[in-house]
């Protein structure tokens, strides 16, 4: 981008830039393949297993609990596919129930049209007006075939953060397997995994400030998946593929350097977010925050502007990016999907409501005059879409 100084990236939900010490680590050394038995491939195992302690100290496991994977949706899906799959062709079990909330991203949600799990019991948990999900209803829908529950750390649109801790006792009290995707949490939170009775959480490097290509599932000990990928038997036969070094060591990086700066980096996060919600108030008072009554990520937020029709909704976000600010609708493996949010509308927003919403989430490059600016940018993209309507009635 030419202009790119004055464009103000507020869309880091979707991906971060990396670190300038992740980005100096990608080096060609090691290079070699980490299952070879020569002297550059033990130098390539070296890093690889030095990475995956580094990556297990982040969330508090043990690192034979990593498991190495390319992105957050491949994670999520070894996760449940993983789970399924054991239970059914392994232990035998023909009666098989698992239970999703209404606001999982889109790779938890959508294994249930995997033709593959035809006769498995997708149970979809509501939330409730903040996004949350119920701990008394989801006990209500956990019957004896209820071999999993994945719900989410937090949301990744509204920045929403469930009572996964709760959520966890509640799985552990049943003798029910709890998977929790904490992609979007991870490095906003400070979790560990010991603490938060999960059997399964899935991170990813990208969404904190690592390298894309990059991702881990962690999988307590003594916990039986099955694979996705069948080849080799690189990560403990859990994940055949020859390993991405250069992304490996990024995402054990960022994860020390977050791990390290952690309470400077929330601070920060909450004064961006102080500053943008406090200079919408003044300028725009009408302008509705989803999830105000809870807590929510740190940097995170969601706006619902209120737009009579979906034209003038797309009209303002092309003005947005016109001006030079990027934030989004929601999730960016969405965006294309020409449907409201999933999310939104799970909470009770209409289509309209859920169309005329961004998402704001802040980096740690971003700065509290750039919160100001951004809010001078929506006020007039917001101004010349209501003009051009007025203009347009009195024609």
């Amino acid at each position: 981008m030419s202009d790119e100084k004055k464009y103000i990236y507020f869309d880091n939900n979707s991906t971060t830039r990396p670190f300038n010490e992740v980005s100096s680590a990608a080096t060609a050394e090691p290079f070699a393949n980490a299952s070879s038995y020569h002297r550059p491939g033990l130098q390539s195992r070296f890093a690889v297993e030095n990475a995956r302690a580094k990556a297990a100290a982040f969330i508090g496991a043990k690192p034979q609990e990593i498991t190495f994977c390319s992105c957050g949706t491949e994670a999520n899906n070894l996760a449940l596919a993983g789970v399924i799959n054991y239970y059914r062709y392994v232990a035998g079990l023909s009666d098989i129930s698992v239970i999703i909330s209404a606001a999982e991203h889109h790779s938890v949600l959508n294994i249930t049209h995997n033709p593959a799990f035809k006769g498995i019991n997708f149970i979809i948990t509501p939330i409730d007006k903040n996004g949350l999900v119920d701990l008394a209803a989801l006990e209500k829908i956990i019957t004896p075939s209820v071999i999993l529950i994945s719900i989410m750390m937090a949301n990744n649109e509204t920045g929403a953060i469930m009572p996964y801790q709760q959520i966890g006792a509640l799985c552990r009290q049943k003798s029910i397997l709890f998977h929790c995707d904490a992609v979007c949490a991870s490095g906003k939170i400070k979790y560990d995994v010991k603490k938060i009775n999960c059997d399964l959480l899935s991170v990813s490097a990208h969404k904190m400030y690592g390298p894309k290509g990059a991702a881990c599932l962690y999988k307590k000990r003594g916990v039986e998946i099955l694979p996705l990928l069948y080849g080799g038997h690189q990560e403990n036969d859990l994940r055949a593929g020859t390993e991405n070094i250069e992304a490996i060591e990024g995402f054990a990086a960022c994860g020390e350097i977050i791990s390290r700066d952690f309470d400077k980096i929330k601070a920060h996060y909450l004064e961006l977010k102080s500053s943008f919600i406090g200079e919408l108030n003044k300028y725009m008072p009408g302008v509705k925050i989803n999830c105000r009554d809870i807590e929510t990520l740190p940097n995170t937020i969601s706006a619902v502007f209120n737009f009579t029709n979906p034209h003038q909704a797309n009209a303002f976000m092309f003005n947005l990016d016109t001006a030079g600010l990027a934030v989004s609708r929601g999730a960016a493996c969405a965006s294309g999907a020409g449907r409201p949010s999933h999310v939104l509308t799970a909470m009770g927003l209409s289509e309209l409501e859920a169309d005329s919403t961004i998402r704001v989430s802040f980096g740690i490059d971003n700065r509290v005059d750039e919160t100001i600016e951004a809010v001078k940018i929506i006020r007039a993209a917001y101004a010349a879409v209501i003009n051009a309507g007025k203009a347009f009635k009195n024609e």
